[in-house]
């Protein structure tokens, strides 16, 4: 089994990781032979699920015996202050290798092990070396680990890069404990709120945004309107990772679920999905 990554910029892992981070410390990652997934699942709560092409990389080799695909549970907490303490030095580089770690029980654990030099003058130089425990997944256990599916999509449409002026006006109304979500067939965009201190708040996109999947033929001359209720603290997670991404559609699912599935750059190296279950009222 082996696992080395080298890289000269942590810019696109750190803007994946940062959002995770606030979400829950524990996370699974996946290293295939092309792609490194991070997975934030957890029963009944949002999940983030991200994909980073390996191309990021200046060096991403993996091997193991199951397809070379190595999968484990760590605190991406540590690895996202690492790779701050990375870009705050002089380093060029970077490197991340997986290290076996030996136990007195015969688990499967095991380390990452992050390096780099920092120069600190003309003569000399401080070498750093991290290890954070990880804890490698059997096949059994990784396979259960699935990205949601949704039983149906009622509007999918593409935000705007200045959709978060809408997103911050209504974050401010913290006392919201829920937030409706509204988008129709033919591309408006609402937020409505109503708190305890009877605030009852709506804001709207005032253009039509571009639908996904809209009939062809014309035949869908409706304006069909579709909402989700979310939770407000879980829609100011959504807001963060758009805050990140260059391109962004909204997946309304009326009943099941809130999705945005998100990139970090136009030639989609990097992508992360997220998945907010609807509150039945």
């Amino acid at each position: 089994m082996k696992l080395k990554i080298i890289a000269s910029s942590v810019d696109r892992l750190k803007s994946i990781l940062s959002p995770i981070v606030s979400l829950r410390k524990y996370c699974v990652l996946r290293f295939t032979p092309t792609t490194l997934h991070v997975v934030s699942a957890e029963l009944s709560q949002p999940q983030v699920w991200c994909k980073l092409s390996s191309d990021i990389f200046d060096v991403y080799e993996v091997e193991s015996l199951r397809d070379n695909t190595i999968s484990l549970e760590m605190n991406v907490e540590q690895l996202y202050q690492v790779l701050k303490q990375f870009e705050r030095s002089n380093a060029d580089q970077i490197a991340i290798r997986l290290q076996k770690k030996e136990t007195n029980a015969g688990r499967r654990a095991a380390n990452i092990g992050v390096y780099f030099s920092d120069t600190v003058d003309v003569t000399s130089r401080v070498d750093h070396h991290f290890e954070i425990p990880v804890r490698l997944l059997r096949k059994e256990s990784d396979d259960r680990i699935r990205e949601p599916e949704l039983v149906k999509v009622d509007v999918m449409m593409r935000l705007p890069e200045d959709i978060h002026g809408l997103f911050k006006r209504v974050e401010r109304y913290k006392s919201a404990g829920l937030i409706k979500v509204r988008g129709s067939s033919l591309g408006k965009l609402s937020l409505h709120i109503e708190d305890d201190s009877n605030v009852n708040l709506s804001v709207s996109w005032n253009e039509l945004l571009e639908v996904t999947g809209r009939d062809e033929d014309g035949s869908q001359l409706d304006d069909v309107e579709h909402e989700v209720t979310v939770k407000m603290k879980d829609w100011k997670m959504g807001s963060r990772i758009c805050e990140v991404c260059k391109t962004m559609i909204l997946i309304i699912s009326s009943d099941e679920a809130m999705v945005l599935h998100c990139t970090l750059d136009e030639d989609e190296t990097c992508e992360i999905i997220y998945f907010v279950g609807a509150v039945m009222q």
